[in-house]
């Protein structure tokens, strides 16, 4: 089994969330949220070392930050649901990403 390496806990919470990547606006899900990072399921996620800036948008409001894509992964194998799998993790580098796992 592997080895857990997050240092904080993660929440599951489905928020919208869009970001720049190569000159597009993208938008994204995400699945799940911690006090330092996030994971987006999306279709086209950016590569590792893409900086991001991202509009998150919780029920309390749209929230910016910004990140760094630590992983991303493609997962085209299901043919009904092309994206299933597909996603990137992003950790937050801004200061009060805190209050989105609280949301």
């Amino acid at each position: 089994m592997a080895r857990e390496r997050r240092g904080s806990q993660r929440c599951l919470q489905r928020f919208l969330v869009r970001f720049e990547d190569a000159g597009e606006m993208r938008m994204a899900f995400s699945e799940n949220v911690s006090s330092d990072g996030i994971f987006l399921k999306t279709r086209y996620p950016p590569p590792p070392g893409a900086d991001l800036r991202l509009l998150i948008r919780t029920p309390q409001g749209a929230e910016t930050r910004s990140g760094v894509v630590i992983w991303s992964r493609h997962n085209f194998h299901a043919p009904t649901m092309p994206h299933a799998g597909s996603g990137a993790g992003i950790r937050l580098c801004s200061p009060a990403q805190a209050t989105i796992a609280d949301s």
